[in-house]
């Protein structure tokens, strides 16, 4: 069940990284499941942004849901989740989540609040290490109240490629090792995944994931073994293989750097999760959909000729497009902060503006574009 809960929300990538421009973009909006009564749905401001603003879990069949409000640094960078429980009548928050970055926007903490006492409680902190090549070495956490500490360490290969997950605790006599995954790859992709518990040191196999790739390179099957080799769990995939995964932004949770997912191509339209039952025979247990706002038009014929200089900026950006009606600039929570009109020459004074990503929404002629400027 360890992979179930991954997938359901590592499918979901973080900052999202803006697709090259090649045809229609998308963002992800709905993760459906009628048949176990769950619903994940992904609120974003306007019909611009590309991060939620709110992430809700509903539960139809224990009439309560589970309600992320998300707020985001200057940067674009997810800074802060407060989480509710929404009971229809009233709602209540039980915690929030702060986040911490480094100047190369690597996450370098995590601290977690409760509010059951309304009083905002700090009560773990996670920190993080890196390596030179920004590989994630090491989460490290550890309560407010001295009870208990817990780490993780990763290891990587010479292609910088994960080998080893190693959970540890620490209960005040040092750092004790309880579990480890250990990663396998063919052509870059990974094949193989085995968990270990760990006794005295010794290791012993728990379960193991075999994953199955198309031609495309998108995993089409994860299979869950238990110790004895026989599956007992298995997800299957479907893919809209005419959409580059790259043309699509998803939203990945904080907790993603536990674990690793296998590697996908395309649009992921859907995936079906199967359980073996009491007759030994794999049987379905719950059938996801994924859905999509198109967000980004930009096919070839109705593009629009648009020089933009320089990108990065630091100071002034120039548009320059023959018949322009009007261009307009974005930040990356939707909000409109420049607009000019029938100039075919703009010049955007860019110093009253903090650095990071903002978005060029482009008219002319009955046509439009959005281009994404990067302020340093």
């Amino acid at each position: 069940m360890k992979r179930t809960l991954l997938f359901l929300f590592a499918f979901l990538a973080t900052l999202p990284v803006l697709a090259q421009r090649n045809g229609i973009e998308y963002r992800n909006t709905k993760l459906i499941s009628t048949m176990c009564d769950e619903e994940y749905q992904f609120i974003y401001p306007d019909e611009v942004s590309t991060n939620p603003i709110c992430v809700k879990l509903i539960y139809d069949a224990a009439g309560i849901s589970y309600v992320d409000s998300l707020y985001y640094n200057e940067l674009g960078q997810l800074a802060r989740i407060d989480k509710y429980y929404d009971y229809g009548s009233y709602s209540e928050m039980v915690g929030y989540i702060c986040f911490t970055y480094n100047e190369k926007g690597l996450k370098i903490k995590q601290e977690t609040y409760s509010t059951y006492k309304k009083d905002g409680t700090l009560e773990t902190v996670v920190v993080f290490a890196y390596d030179e090549n920004d590989n994630m070495i090491l989460a490290e956490q550890e309560d407010t109240y001295g009870y208990y500490k817990a780490k993780i360490d990763f290891l990587y290969n010479e292609e910088g490629l994960r080998t080893e997950t190693i959970f540890s605790t620490d209960d005040g006599e040092g750092y004790v090792s309880d579990e480890l995954i250990r990663y396998e790859y063919e052509n870059g992709l990974m094949v193989n995944e085995k968990w270990f518990f760990i006794d005295e040191g010794e290791e012993y196999l728990d379960s193991e994931t075999v994953y199955v790739y198309d031609d495309h390179g998108n995993c089409i099957i994860a299979k869950e073994l238990a110790e004895d080799g026989v599956p007992y769990w298995m997800t299957e995939y479907q893919y809209d293989l005419s959409v580059s995964y790259d043309a699509v932004y998803y939203f990945e949770y904080p907790d993603e750097y536990m674990f690793l997912t296998p590697s996908y191509n395309n649009m992921i339209i859907g995936y079906t999760d199967f359980y073996k039952n009491d007759n030994g025979e794999l049987e379905i247990d719950c059938e996801y959909e994924y859905e999509y706002d198109q967000i980004f038009d930009a096919v070839e014929e109705n593009s629009i000729e648009a020089s933009i200089y320089p990108n990065p900026v630091k100071d002034f950006i120039n548009i320059e497009v023959e018949n322009m009606d009007l261009v307009e600039l974005y930040d990356i929570f939707g909000k409109r902060l420049y607009s000019e009109k029938e100039n075919d020459n703009v010049k955007i004074d860019m110093n009253g503006y903090a650095a990071g990503i903002y978005f060029l929404k482009i008219y002319s002629e009955g046509r439009n574009t959005v281009e994404k400027i990067i302020k340093k």
